[in-house]
């Protein structure tokens, strides 16, 4: 899945209105850099045709998939489980920004997708981060 810089715009623009946690670099991060290291949601071994279905299925969390595959671009850092865990809080703050309302169905099957995201991240997040810095 590759992202145009125009929704990268949008991406990035939404995860300052929610006031996403990222380190001051990827704020600083040309858009264009960022299209090239964001793949959607979903591991590098997974195809671009399911990362998109996962993308558009979960597409509240994406601005905070973006923060998160930017941070794993950056093996170097080793941020992998700080990466993990940001990409929880943010992808959560993204459920509740789009459905503000605890009652509503939607936020509470969000937040347990989430959730089950965030599980895959800590099974599997390290081996891909260690891949990537192969």
């Amino acid at each position: 899945m590759t992202y145009s810089e125009d929704k990268m715009t949008a991406l990035v623009s939404l995860a300052k209105l929610v006031k996403l946690r990222a380190p001051y670099e990827f704020w600083a991060t040309p858009v264009s850099e960022l299209c090239k290291v964001c793949n959607g949601i979903g591991a590098d071994w997974q195809s671009p045709a399911t990362r998109a279905i996962i993308t558009k299925a979960v597409g509240y969390a994406e601005a905070a998939a973006v923060i998160h595959d930017w941070r794993y671009s950056k093996p170097e850092m080793d941020w992998q489980k700080e990466a993990d865990e940001e990409f929880l809080m943010n992808a959560l703050k993204l459920v509740h920004y789009k459905y503000p309302h605890w009652w509503q169905p939607r936020r509470w099957l969000g937040e347990r997708a989430v959730l089950a995201m965030y599980a895959v991240l800590e099974r599997l997040g390290f081996i891909a981060y260690k891949i990537k810095a192969e």
